[in-house]
């Protein structure tokens, strides 16, 4: 008989699981039918004509309404960005190319210069510069050059030269450092370049181009008539990448203009060497 009894119990204990499960169903079923949103009521569920979903949110959509931006507009950010990432991508294997050497402290001269100068290193920095763009490759890579190298003093009383791979990997330098990575990508992409020193004062770069670029120039907002320099026959647009966005404009310290004519300040050497 005590076998019996708990043979009992324990069906009269299931049967009571049963109707606990049973019941726990149906209330969860009663609250999904009335409180939980349909798919017509949910706005986050409702198809949109523009963009691709992402679980409940419409990333495309959401980006266009934020910025005010059409799919066009989209699309040429988006075009936009992944050339900005090819740099940074070619800066980065710049940093890390075993080939990348430093500069030392040493007296300025075309000797120096030359032996810092090192077109086939940033070539790939360069090309992926100007494919960024649509404008002249000049104007392309001096604004590269302004934008990401600010301008840093030599140690005190010393005289460092930089190589181009320093320069972009500590993204600082002189008037020396700026032109000397600015003429070596230049002559990277074809493009004639000098060095253009202010003995002692200043260094910049002369650029053998078509006077057409001064239309480009012109059209770039802080830039005004360009300075063309006569050289051996030849004219050599100037540029300082330390000091302005675009080529052609330099400081008034070191020139004196009048009626659109131009001539270096008394007292300056000026020494144009081939790199």
């Amino acid at each position: 008989m005590l076998g019996l009894g708990r043979h009992h119990s324990s069906k009269i204990y299931i049967s009571l699981l049963v109707i606990v499960a049973f019941l726990i169903g149906l209330g969860f079923s009663f609250f999904v039918i009335n409180f939980y949103p349909s798919s017509q009521e949910n706005s986050h569920y409702k198809p949109s004509d523009v963009g691709y979903m992402t679980g409940n949110y419409n990333v495309l959509g959401d980006m266009l309404k934020k910025y005010h931006m059409t799919v066009e507009e989209y699309d040429e950010r988006i075009g936009e960005l992944e050339k900005e990432n090819e740099i940074l991508r070619e800066e980065r294997n710049l940093v890390f190319n075993p080939e990348c050497s430093f500069g030392k402290v040493t007296e300025f001269s075309k000797e120096s210069v030359r032996e810092a100068m090192d077109p086939e290193i940033v070539r790939k920095l360069a090309v992926s510069v100007i494919s960024s763009g649509s404008e002249n490759p000049v104007i392309l890579l001096h604004r590269y050059v302004h934008e990401n190298v600010k301008y840093v003093d030599d140690p005190k009383g010393e005289e460092y030269i930089a190589t181009p791979c320093e320069t972009i990997m500590t993204g600082g330098g002189d008037c020396e450092d700026h032109a000397i990575l600015f003429a070596s990508m230049l002559e990277s992409v074809g493009t004639d370049a000098k060095i253009v020193w202010l003995k002692d004062t200043h260094t910049l770069v002369g650029i053998e181009t078509d006077g057409d670029i001064n239309l480009e120039i012109e059209n770039i907002q802080g830039c005004g008539n360009t300075l063309w320099m006569d050289h051996e026959g030849m004219k050599l647009l100037l540029a300082d990448t330390s000091f302005a966005p675009c080529p052609g404009q330099i400081e008034n310290i070191y020139v004196e203009r009048e009626n659109g004519e131009w001539e270096w300040k008394k007292g300056y050497e000026v020494i144009v060497f081939d790199v």
